[in-house]
């Protein structure tokens, strides 16, 4: 969901730059005439206030907070406010500061400090946003004080989306001791109101001739929070979402025009084209593979409408784009090979939940492409780089569902499940050459999705930092490890098959009056989940897509085996896991395990059987043997 965000963090002034022409920005003057006054009570937690209101005809948002100072840590923490806002979209207007002390209100807003500042903090993540940051320093803030503070954020006419749609949270991670939000809407286009988790039902009535009013408001309203872990799309707290549209048909008729190509594909396109032989999935496939690996993903803040792609020609020149960008240069690219495609919008966090929601057109951080050839959809991710395997095999990620730009387009579409096909694949090989020293070769083998990741890891890292890591790994076990054979890898990207190679010498340990070693389980020790809260009251996320096999072969002629250990089997609806021992010879063993996620979560209800898996693989990570 698209929210305006009020930021209350700390300040961190490093790469901020100061902003001239300030007053284009912002400004200091009263509430808009339409605001209703709201009180509170100064009594209670310390967030006694949030107060929100709407004006979809006015494109503004005015927003009042009170909150209550309880310590020195608070003090230092609202001593500075930040406001952080799109100058592209919105202009800020500052409407009152002003502090409770014994009784006596004090205006802060007419004599404080401020700084309009810009600082991208999302650069590291290929994110320039254009943000600004409008800075209030508060003089002699102390425990005890009441804060109470207004702004609106006034949408400019570039950015049409804000009467579409919005969304209140009627629960927070800490108790509030008063809500109101009341929203002002236009009575020639109705909306369509849904609320989740909350049973407050809002207060309905005509505000002009023009304007229809809606409030909800409410009292002492506990926090609410999930545990730790719990997946990104799982929210117990309450909230209301509104939306002018009545159906996703009415949503997909919006976005069709700003995702359309306006003109004719440029012949510098055509250019590219011409290289790309063979069948149609092969020439989808080398397209796909330059967008990929040829097109930086970077997101460049811009004033485009409803975040409309950038010219292809210009993303090519480039050779770096957003999402969107990169999606739709792919796009037309295959519109110039005649083979048909189609944007896809998704959500990463909320995908799995969109059909509960209410048609919202911009409500998707993510856009992907579904290519039809031949009657079959091929369904790919264009800033994803450096994939393997043929069209129909490209790892497509579990996005749930989907929204094709499309004017055939009724409804959400559910997209492929992202499982993976074929497991990563771990052979062990131990052997005792002497009482003092043992051999370890490992193999791993990946493919697919798995392959994907570690050619990914190679390409940004290098071949010597995975080799470090795996060593550092080894040293920590067995103490003084070192390569015998030096780690190697092929890899065949056609099939999407990746193979690591390594051997290392590693010392028996004393132990008493006896020498042993530990044979560990790669995937006991580092592909099990972490212990859990056997009382969480959420589900708890797992590594999804994973699928992991390991065969572990020892030859130790200074120890005799036990017989045959028995086998374990564990199938539920999250998870596979199975390990078993078979004995080969008196000096020789063969060691099992498979671990297998089926889906990107473990259910509330589930969590004390998954509880015992998890303490059952961490009691076999590891075996003792002792060397006679």
């Amino acid at each position: 969901m698209r929210s305006i965000i009020l930021f209350l963090l700390p300040m961190f002034f490093l790469g901020a730059a100061k902003i001239q022409n300030e007053e284009e920005y912002f400004a200091q003057g009263p509430a808009p005439e339409w605001v209703v006054a709201t009180d509170c009570s100064h009594e209670g937690p310390s967030t006694l206030l949030i107060d929100t209101q709407y004006n979809l005809q006015e494109k503004t948002i005015y927003q009042h907070r009170v909150v209550k100072i309880l310590s020195r840590t608070g003090a230092d923490a609202f001593t500075q406010l930040d406001f952080e806002f799109n100058p592209s979209h919105h202009k800020v207007i500052v409407h009152a500061i002003r502090v409770l002390r014994d009784g006596t209100w004090s205006d802060r807003l007419e004599n404080a400090h401020y700084h309009l500042i810009q600082q991208e903090k999302k650069l590291h993540d290929r994110y320039f946003l254009g943000n600004l940051t409008l800075l209030y320093l508060l003089d002699d803030l102390r425990p005890g004080d009441i804060l109470d503070y207004s702004l609106s954020f006034i949408e400019n006419d570039e950015s049409p989306t804000f009467q579409e749609f919005a969304a209140f949270k009627f629960q927070h991670s800490f108790p509030v001791g008063k809500i109101f939000y009341r929203l002002l809407t236009d009575t020639r286009a109705p909306v369509s109101v849904k609320a989740f988790n909350t049973s407050i039902e809002p207060l309905v009535r005509d505000y002009s001739s023009s304007l229809q009013e809606w409030i909800w408001e409410a009292s002492d309203i506990p926090r609410c929070s999930s545990d730790d872990d719990a997946p990104n799309w799982y929210n117990p707290c309450g909230c209301i979402q509104m939306s002018k549209y009545q159906n996703w048909k009415e949503a997909v008729e919006r976005l069709i025009p700003i995702y359309s190509l306006s003109e004719a594909p440029s012949m510098e396109l055509m250019e590219y084209v011409k290289q790309w032989q063979g069948e149609p999935k092969e020439r989808a496939l080398q397209a796909l593979r330059f967008v990929q690996d040829q097109i930086k993903y970077f997101s460049l803040a811009d004033k485009r409408e409803g975040g409309k792609p950038w010219d292809p020609v210009t993303v090519l020149k480039r050779r770096y784009g957003n999402c969107l960008d990169k999606t739709f240069l792919l796009h037309v690219f295959l519109r110039l090979m005649d083979i048909p495609s189609t944007l896809v919008l998704v959500d990463t966090n909320d995908g799995k939940i969109f059909p509960d929601l209410l048609p919202v057109p911009f409500g998707f951080n993510h856009v992907i492409l579904r290519i039809e050839i031949d009657g079959e959809n091929y369904w790919v991710d264009p800033t994803d780089y450096l994939q393997g395997g043929a069209l129909q095999d490209v790892y497509f990620p579990n996005y749930g569902w989907g929204l094709p730009v499309s004017k055939d387009t009724t409804d959400l579409v559910r997209l492929p499940d992202g499982q993976v096909k074929h497991p990563t694949e771990i052979e062990t090989y131990f052997t005792v050459r002497s009482p003092d020293e043992a051999s370890i070769g490992v193999t791993f083998t990946y493919y697919g999705y798995e392959a994907d990741m570690k050619r990914q890891f190679l390409d940004r890292e290098g071949k010597e930092a995975l080799a470090q890591k795996h060593l550092g790994m080894v040293k920590r076990t067995y103490g003084n490890a070192t390569f015998s054979t030096p780690l190697a890898f092929t890899d065949d990207r056609e099939k999407n098959i990746l193979t690591v190679t390594e051997e290392f010498s590693v010392p028996t340990r004393k132990r008493g009056y006896k020498k042993g070693l530990e044979v560990f389980s790669i995937i006991n020790r580092s592909y099990r989940s972490p212990q859990v809260d056997r009382d969480r009251s959420s589900p708890y996320e797992i590594e999804y897509p994973l699928w992991v096999k390991e065969h572990i072969h020892i030859e130790n002629p200074f120890y005799v085996w036990d017989p045959d250990l028995e086998e374990l089997i564990v199938d539920q609806r999250s998870l596979f896991y199975s390990e078993s021992m078979k004995k080969e010879g008196e000096n020789s063993t063969d060691l099992y395990f498979e671990l297998k996620h089926i889906q990107d979560h473990v259910p509330q209800e589930d969590i004390s059987e998954f509880w015992e898996i998890i303490d059952h693989m961490e009691d076999n990570t590891y075996f003792k043997m002792t060397i006679r």
